[in-house]
């Protein structure tokens, strides 16, 4: 069964965007924005016993998306 999710977020008060998230890129963005700090690829890859190389190609997809932040090799929810 395939499941996807729509994540909506704001840019500022008046301007949104929305992306259609897999199951698996849902499930990494609810490990990123759970940390502040932001969190490891491989301590996303523990949490969520994904392949590095599916884990990889959901980061990139979120990166891509805008929907999480890397800085200083972690990734983060957007402040």
């Amino acid at each position: 069964m395939n499941f996807a999710v729509s994540y909506c977020y704001a840019y500022s008060k008046i301007d949104r965007e929305c992306v259609d998230l897999t199951e698996r890129e849902y499930l990494i963005l609810k490990v990123v924005c759970a940390e502040k700090e932001g969190v490891s690829f491989s301590s996303i890859k523990r949490q969520t016993s994904f392949h590095q190389e599916v884990l990889s190609r959901a980061l990139k997809r979120l990166l891509i998306y805008g929907v999480i932040e890397r800085s200083e090799g972690r990734y983060l929810c957007p402040s």
